[in-house]
Formats: structure tokens, C-alpha cells, sequence
């Protein structure tokens, strides 16, 4: 979609001088990128896991496989959302000509809306990653950790990207502690709060996110030794900004949720523990804009 916002020279004026097209072109680059990290890291993940059973041993398989249904329904959730984001940007980046079969805006658009609903809908998918993960055996050793109830991860420290990394600890705690307070709260009757769950479901999906991001970004850097990747962490840090508010507002839903006499101190100190420094996103937008325009294509 990125590309069919930019392949026709009249799109390329029109981008190169008005900032809110451009800001579309970065958002969208965002998303890209940000899908390709997730996706990515679960199919590494799942294929490492398979390399340590037999092939012919189906039952194992299914069972390694099963034990990523957690990052799976992260996954669908997502990308799928991101998809329907840029479909929906490219389309109006060309304006009334992006309902025209003539432009290719129309077709991606018509096809995009179909994937929230298959293969498990969102909305169930949403309340399958809280109840996976509720029934993961760690949770309780991880109530006063900074370990995620994924796979741990191994950073460096790019001060580049320091602000996420931050708000990636901050996350993992929350998810964690709400999910395990919830829990305690409403005990078997959780099921039917599934408003409650749906918001934890989403500092989980935006954690995950997040997470693989940093991942990603951060082998980019060491694969360039320290050099050029300032795009890189442009994308991480814009995403980590609208994250970090989408993360507090999912958690204050939560906590207000919860009965009054629920001790939720804790909760209210990871909250405010969620990195407020402000971010330019601004101007990081316009740069990572530029790298496409500049590329005539999603090259990242």
C-alpha cells in the first residue's frame, strides 16, 4: 500500500510538499515494519522449537506449535488491524481516485477487511491471549519481575532506543500484574469480564509489539556496528510514544474496573511508572517519510 502511494509521479509532488501525506507515508512505514518484526520473531521462535523434536513425532509437533497460540492470536490480532490502517491511508492518499478499480488502493482496500474476521475473529482472539496466558506455569514466579511471559530478550544499549526499553519493563510488569490482580479479583467469573480482559489483551499485544521491535531494530544496529540507523529508531520510538499512551489508557480502564476496596497501589505505581518524556514524533514522521519517499518503496 505504501507503494501505491508513491509510484505515480504526481503522488511523489503531492508527498514531497504537504507534511500530512507525509505523516500517512511514516505511519504506515511504522506499521510495516513493526508487523514484519512480530511475524518474524514467532516464525523464528516456532522453527527453533521444531528443530528440538523429531518431524515424524506429529503429536509433539502440535504440541511445540500449541505453545505459541498466545504470540499467534498477538499476531493475527495486529497485523490485521495494521493491514485495515494502510489499506485505508493509501486509499485516501489518492484521494476519490482510490475507489476507482483503475487505481489499486480500491482492490487492497476490499480485501484487507476480511482478515479480522477469519481464522478466529479479533474480538476472540482478544480474549484468548489473557486466558493462555493465565495458564502459563511462570505467571506467579513473575509477579515481581521484569521478565515477559514470552520468550526473554537479550538488549543492548543503543542510547537510541533507551526511552523504549524503558517503557517495554514498565509494560511487562503491568500486563503481568493486572492480569494476576484480575484474576484474584473476579477468580472464576473472569471469563465473563471481558472487558477487563480485552484491555490487558491489549498492553499484551502492544508489549509483544513493542518488544519485537526493539529486537529487530536493535540486530540492525549491531549489524551496521553503531553506524547509520537512525530511521530504525525513529520507527522504534514513535511507535513507543503512541504505545506508552495507548498502554496507560488500557491499564487506567482496567484499574477503575476493579471494586474499591481492591488494593491497587501497585497498579497506579506501574502506571505512573510508564516513561512520560516527550518525543518529537513530528519530526521523527517526516524522516522516516523521507526514506521512502526517497526509496520509491517500503524498503526498511
Amino acid at each position: 500500500a505504501i507503494g501505491y502511494a508513491v509510484e505515480r509521479q504526481q503522488f511523489g509532488r503531492a508527498i514531497a510538499q504537504f507534511g500530512l501525506i507525509k505523516q500517512k507515508i511514516a505511519e504506515m512505514t511504522v506499521r510495516c515494519f513493526v508487523g514484519d518484526a512480530m511475524v518474524y520473531r514467532t516464525l523464528g521462535d516456532v522453527d527453533r522449537a521444531l528443530e528440538q523434536v523429531a518431524e515424524n513425532d506429529l503429536s509433539q509437533v502440535l504440541k511445540v506449535i500449541e505453545g505459541y497460540a498466545v504470540e499467534c492470536s498477538i499476531n493475527k490480532v495486529w497485523t490485521s488491524e495494521a493491514l485495515a490502517f494502510v489499506v485505508d491511508e493509501a486509499l485516501q492518499v489518492y484521494g476519490g481516485y482510490g475507489y476507482s478499480k483503475e487505481f489499486p488502493a480500491e482492490r487492497a482496500f476490499r480485501d484487507a477487511r476480511i482478515t479480522r474476521i477469519y481464522e478466529g475473529t479479533n474480538e476472540i482472539n482478544r480474549l484468548v491471549i489473557p486466558t493462555r496466558l493465565l495458564k502459563n506455569p511462570a505467571l506467579s514466579q513473575l509477579w515481581n519481575t521484569e521478565q515477559l511471559y514470552f520468550a526473554p530478550s537479550e538488549l543492548s544499549s543503543d542510547s537510541r532506543v533507551t526511552n523504549a526499553r524503558q517503557l517495554l519493563s514498565s509494560s511487562k510488569q503491568l500486563a503481568i500484574y493486572l492480569l494476576a490482580t484480575a484474576k484474584s479479583v473476579y477468580r472464576d467469573s473472569l471469563s465473563e469480564e471481558q472487558e477487563v480482559m480485552g484491555q490487558i489483551a491489549e498492553i499484551a499485544i502492544d508489549t509483544y509489539a513493542l518488544e519485537s521491535t526493539i529486537l529487530r531494530t536493535e540486530k540492525i544496529f549491531a549489524a551496521r556496528r553503531g553506524g547509520d540507523g537512525d530511521v530504525f529508531a525513529d520507527i522504534v520510538n514513535v511507535y513507543a510514544f503512541d504505545a506508552a499512551n495507548r498502554i496507560g489508557h488500557a491499564a487506567v480502564r482496567v484499574l477503575a474496573a476493579f471494586p474499591e476496596e481492591q488494593d491497587t497501589s501497585k497498579v497506579r505505581e506501574l502506571i505512573k511508572s510508564l516513561p512520560q518524556e516527550q518525543f518529537d514524533t513530528i519530526r521523527a514522521s517526516r524522516k522516516i517519510a523521507d526514506s521512502v519517499i526517497k526509496a520509491g518503496r517500503y524498503h526498511l
